[in-house]
């Protein structure tokens, strides 16, 4: 399964925690599943994909990053405040252990109305903890929802961005903010993965 990260403090903002969500490093590389390492050439988008959702999927996002299940399982075990958020639309299958279930986060086109109950959701579901990592997840690699939910998150981050005072906020700038923020000192002494994205 592809699931796709946002160690995104979306409870307003702990941009030092987005940029710095550890992941687990791999003397190889590890095993993959269902087509999730499959690169399909499918261009990275910041806007959202209307349905069908069953089609393949960029390996890239902007304002996050795309993860795999090793990556995912790693970052499980090493972090207890990853929020595992399911997005497929049934309930009438197995999740991972712990997932929580968000209906209609991953819809192609949020209205003033879905969003705020998706910033509520995300709100309620870090539980007051800016700094937790959000891990959207669907049923593969060719699923759409877990893109999808995770743009819109990025898109409640520079929206609180915004609302916090910094000007207009892209999902380029939020990248090259995170990333250089990321470079500071006091966070390149933390052992830890650091994740590129589509920018750079």
């Amino acid at each position: 399964m592809k699931k796709t990260i946002l160690g995104l403090s979306v409870g307003l903002l702990s941009i030092a925690a987005f940029a710095q969500v550890p992941f687990p490093t791999f003397s190889e590389p590890p095993k993959t599943y269902a087509s999730e390492a499959k690169d399909w050439g499918v261009s990275p988008t910041s806007t959202p994909k209307l349905p069908p959702y069953h089609a393949q999927t960029p390996t890239t996002i902007p304002g996050a990053r795309v993860i795999r299940t090793a990556e995912l399982t790693g970052l499980l075990t090493a972090n207890s405040k990853v929020v595992v958020i399911d997005v497929l639309d049934s309930k009438e299958r197995s999740s991972i252990p712990g997932a929580r279930w968000m209906h209609g986060g991953g819809d192609g086109k949020l209205y003033a109305a879905e969003k705020a109950r998706f910033s509520a959701a995300v709100d309620k579901l870090v539980e007051g903890d800016k700094s937790r990592p959000l891990v959207f997840l669907c049923f593969n690699a060719e699923c759409w929802l877990s893109y999808n939910a995770a743009l819109h998150a990025v898109e409640l981050l520079k929206q609180r961005l915004h609302d916090a005072g910094h000007r207009q906020v892209t999902s380029m700038d939020l990248d090259y903010l995170l990333w250089n923020r990321g470079q500071a000192e006091r966070y390149k002494a933390i052992p830890r993965h650091r994740a590129r994205g589509v920018f750079y």
